[in-house]
């Protein structure tokens, strides 16, 4: 019987060995993990948020030209957008992102802008978008880069007879 019970507690002393053996190797893996991507990293805002890759749609939009105007007080942001569509049809939900930075080119944050509305085919047209958003002191608005990065097709519209009858 005490042969048994000293059997037993080296089975469990073993187990717990490779337990701890299992979790010093998860827990370097984690470490190196970390050090990779923090050393990849250009600056800490690009450790957090990843640059974002565009679509082989976006090349059916053109983003003209941008205006962004920033109320600090009330954190309330306008910005103009002119979009020009190079496709054959009708395009809705153009994303546009933004890279906020300072005079000095350094990276501030980013901000995604989407654009609901339509856009006919092969025409040009502006867009105004306001929002409450933060944006840092150190970003002006003739610092702030956009791009286009996303956009659809716009879903045929089709009206019936029925449904004009009732209006």
């Amino acid at each position: 019987m005490a042969d048994e019970t000293v059997g037993q507690a080296k089975r469990e002393k073993m187990l717990q060995w490779w337990a701890n053996i299992f979790l010093c190797i998860l827990i370097f893996l984690a470490i190196g993990f970390a050090v990779k991507r923090v050393s990849e990293a250009a600056d800490l805002v690009t450790m957090i948020n990843p640059e974002v890759q565009a679509s082989p749609r976006a090349e059916l939009v053109s983003l003209d030209a941008y205006r962004f105007e920033i109320n600090r007080v009330t954190r309330q942001v306008q910005a103009d957008f002119t979009l020009t569509s190079k496709s054959g049809a009708s395009l809705r939900d153009t994303v546009i992102y933004c890279d906020l930075q300072d005079r000095s080119g350094e990276r501030w944050g980013s901000g995604k802008w989407v654009i609901y509305a339509s856009l006919a085919a092969e025409t040009s047209h502006n867009f105004e978008l306001q929002d409450k958003r933060f944006i840092s002191h150190r970003v002006t608005p003739d610092s702030i880069r956009c791009r286009v990065i996303d956009t659809s097709p716009a879903a045929p519209v089709v009206a019936s007879a029925e449904h004009a009858a009732g209006h």
